[in-house]
């Protein structure tokens, strides 16, 4: 099967414009280190869930970015 690697966690409450910066200075950052990597956001329940994977997606635009659904497994 795939294997998969975390290689980075940023944890932290932030306003949103703080945590939209801090999204991408980590993904710039990450991409300077690993190259071709992807960017996975985990879309909560709800239509603010999708609304807000949506929009994180849509700062990052030219990463590649995955949006998956929670889920309790």
């Amino acid at each position: 099967g795939k294997q998969w690697y975390i290689v980075d966690v940023v944890r932290g409450k932030w306003e949103r414009n703080e945590r939209d910066d801090i999204i991408q200075r980590t993904a710039e950052a990450d991409a300077e280190r690993w190259g071709d990597y992807q960017i996975y956001f985990e879309q909560e329940g709800g239509s603010g869930g999708k609304d807000a994977a949506q929009i994180a997606a849509a700062q990052l635009a030219g990463y590649r970015v995955r949006i998956t659904k929670a889920s309790s497994s």
